[in-house]
């Protein structure tokens, strides 16, 4: 059974597709029914599947739904592009509130206390990191190159690395941050959607839904094609 924390008992979907891990989850009734696919390339065309299938697995339909949660990244432009288009349309035509909560701090809820870095795969050699050591955040939501990540990994004795970046890179943290642990369970490295859910019935019921229209992805780096016309470049 999962619990809802102060008594949160609304039909809560949750999605996050900023890594390469699709997460959703559905809260109802008291019990949370999550699916998780690994590697996904194509979120457009596994979204609808997926949430069909947890919708009949929790036994109830979009229509139930009295909130939507969706991790805002940071990630891959392109999915957080789909996941947005599609989580803000449920969102409006169910006449729902929508609230965006961020993959990262979803992520570093998985780790240990501290010394913890999670790392979500920004491609390029670099990750979108936070840092959490002695109880305090630092490189919170920055996009780091490979090097400068084993830098901070050395010098953070005991530091937990998990997340899709830390799975992708493992041989990298190996060899230049062997003191690094990186843990073989694939829960660790997945966004989970008690968590979002969690996240997002805590800012739901402190502020309210945010305003579906004006809500963005998270954006840490410029996109290819914003860093393509500061260079004069026109694809």
């Amino acid at each position: 059974m999962y619990y809802p924390s102060a008594g949160f008992m609304m039909t809560t979907f949750a999605l996050d597709v900023s890594s390469s891990i699709l997460c959703l989850g559905i809260s109802a009734n008291g019990t949370l029914t999550e699916r998780y696919e690994l590697e996904v390339k194509d979120h457009n065309i596994r979204i609808m599947p997926v949430l069909a299938e947890a919708c009949e697995a929790a036994g109830v339909t979009t229509k139930n739904f009295d909130l939507v949660v969706l991790g805002t990244g940071p990630g891959s432009f392109t999915s957080l592009r789909v996941g947005f288009a599609f989580t803000k349309a449920l969102a409006y035509a169910l006449g729902k509130p929508i609230v965006g909560v961020s993959s990262l701090t979803a992520l570093m809820m998985n780790g240990p206390e501290s010394p913890a870095l999670a790392i979500i795969d920004a491609k390029k050699k670099s990750c979108y990191a936070s840092l959490r050591r002695n109880g305090t955040l630092s490189h919170d939501h920055e996009d780091i190159a490979l090097p400068e990540l084993a830098n901070i990994c050395t010098e953070t004795p005991g530091v937990t690395l998990f997340g899709d970046g830390a799975v992708h890179y493992r041989d990298f943290f190996s060899e230049h941050a062997p003191s690094a642990m990186i843990p073989d369970d694939m829960i660790m490295h997945r966004i989970s959607a008690q968590n979002l859910i969690k996240l997002g019935a805590e800012r739901f019921a402190a502020n309210g839904g945010d305003d579906v229209m004006t809500l963005i992805p998270a954006y840490v780096r410029p996109s290819e094609a914003e860093f393509n016309l500061k260079k004069g470049v026109v694809v």
